[in-house]
């Protein structure tokens, strides 16, 4: 998956909230307009620590949960 820029919309001791935002990005052939408010991700912090990410790609409904290994 490609990086996709975000900004922080809220955050607090356990949770902090990113969401994208338009941008012009580079593609082999030349720039094109991205979406990016598709795209938001939830960290979920416990104790200070990263538990869990969480991709969620609005366009398509889906949701990506990455789990401390």
């Amino acid at each position: 998956m490609t990086p996709k820029p975000m900004r922080i919309v809220s955050h607090d001791s356990d949770k902090i909230v990113l969401r994208g935002y338009p941008v012009q990005a580079m593609f082999p052939f030349g720039w094109i307009d991205f979406n990016g408010e598709d795209y938001d991700a939830t960290i979920k912090l416990k104790n200070g620590e990263i538990e869990n990410c969480i991709l969620h790609m609005q366009c398509r409904n889906v949701y990506i949960e990455y789990l401390k290994g």
